[in-house]
């Protein structure tokens, strides 16, 4: 339980600080407004989203055993 503990506080932390996808809003919002930021926005969410959807395969594939 220490373990989750502390993995899952150095996670916390990591979420507190910006990354390349706030600072990228960030500048479009600015430079070209909220519209096309908002584009950017969901870009980013459909690659987080075709992130996990690959990391989700990969765990289904190790769990069957098979290497591919």
């Amino acid at each position: 339980m220490q373990q989750f503990l502390i993995i899952a506080l150095a996670h916390f932390l990591a979420l507190l600080s910006p990354g390349p996808d706030f600072f990228l809003v960030a500048r479009t919002s600015v430079n070209a407004g909220w519209r096309i930021a908002s584009g950017a926005c969901l870009g980013i969410a459909l690659a987080n989203g075709v992130f996990i959807a690959m990391a989700f395969t990969g765990l289904s594939v190790l769990q069957e055993g098979s290497l591919l």
